[in-house]
């Protein structure tokens, strides 16, 4: 999780600790109000309880490969919001989960080449305003 400013770090922090979610801050995982990043460890039905959606699991072959995902939007409690505002003070999320498997097309739509150039208003705007 990552994007909260120093009081709302401590808000969150507090919280999940307090509803027995393991805090990382070892083992190259820096979980500090600096860092601007909580690494949490988590299983299915945490995840659910902080993001109110499941987290899903797509493979489990012989070679325990396992990718996890989730559907539709994820939200979290409404004092995380930042001050004020109508949005949560996490801005990122990233799933460690080791190493990721090789995945194949998992659709069968007409594949897609996609133009030369930015693809969204996130790969075209680099004013500070806009990151």
């Amino acid at each position: 999780m990552f994007g909260a400013n120093g009081d709302e770090f401590h808000k969150i922090r507090s919280d999940l600790e307090a509803d027995g979610i393991n805090i990382l801050n070892t083992g190259g995982f820096v979980s500090t109000p600096e860092s601007r990043t909580i690494w949490i460890d988590v299983n299915a039905e945490q995840f659910t309880r902080i993001f109110g959606t499941d987290l899903l699991v797509l493979g489990n072959d012989s070679d325990g490969d396992k990718m996890f995902f989730w559907q539709g939007t994820l939200s979290t409690k409404p004092d995380w919001n930042i001050a004020g505002e109508q949005r949560s003070a996490i801005t990122g999320l990233w799933l460690d989960s080791g190493e990721m498997p090789i995945i194949q097309n998992l659709h069968s739509g007409t594949p897609v080449d996609p133009p030369q150039g930015p693809q969204s208003i996130g790969n075209l705007d680099t004013g500070a305003s806009a990151l």
